[in-house]
């Protein structure tokens, strides 16, 4: 790589740095500070577990990103990768969960909903119970239905967040010309930071662009689950 290669992949890494940050803090300017039955619903459990997990979704994907960005600054690129597969997982979770309020508030039927968020608030895999948690590929994939190309930056980040070729000697290792060495460093990553950087900053501009639509179900949801518990 040349030195004026380097000094604009430079330049443009420094810029996503940035940018993503900005849109950290946009998503922090947001974030829910408290959920409480009073300011909630008086009756609506369903309602209340929606809002909580609607918070704590939030409250993750804030805290990941930031730790991503932290790591991308100090190239410390296959951790980012990790954090940023995780940053994938939790906004498709809650696109997941707008799409499931969404279906219940038009359908006016709330118990499937309130089935996965059950699943959602307190499933696990670690258990032969009923209680199982949402399968994340679901998730991805309901995403991958709107923003095409979500599932294929996914299995990417997949690849380097596991021992696989590309999270071992494809990130740390590459081989001379000529050489039957195996040279071990940072420069042979196989997903650029710049492009994963850009996958954070999609995923925290759609978080907060759909905040007020994303409120706006979750109001419906809780007068629509009011109006089902008035009638039991």
């Amino acid at each position: 790589m040349t030195n004026d290669t380097q000094g604009e992949t430079s330049t443009r890494l420094e810029r996503l740095l940035g940018e993503a940050e900005q849109r950290l803090e946009e998503l922090k300017g947001i974030l829910p500070s408290e959920v409480s039955r009073e300011k909630v619903s008086m009756s609506s459990k369903a309602a209340l577990k929606a809002y909580a997990i609607h918070a704590g979704l939030l409250h993750r994907t804030v805290n990941l990103a930031e730790a991503a960005i932290g790591l991308y600054r100090r190239l410390e690129n296959l951790p980012a990768h990790v954090l940023t597969r995780s940053v994938l997982e939790t906004s498709a979770l809650l696109y997941y969960f707008w799409c499931t309020l969404e279906k219940a508030v038009d359908s006016k039927e709330a118990k499937e909903a309130d089935d996965i968020l059950m699943r959602m608030m307190l499933g696990t895999r670690n258990t032969e119970e009923e209680m199982k948690e949402v399968n994340i590929l679901t998730a991805v994939n309901t995403l991958d239905n709107d923003a095409r190309g979500v599932r294929a930056i996914y299995d990417n980040l997949c690849e380097v967040a596991h021992p696989s070729w590309m999270g071992t000697v494809g990130h740390y290792g590459g081989a001379r010309e000529s050489s039957c060495t195996l040279y071990l460093d940072k420069e042979h990553e196989v997903v650029p930071p710049e492009a994963a950087l850009a996958v954070v900053s999609e995923l925290l501009i759609g978080l907060h662009e759909s905040n007020d639509a994303v409120q706006d179900v979750l109001l419906h949801f809780e007068t629509l689950h009011e109006q089902e518990y008035a009638g039991d």
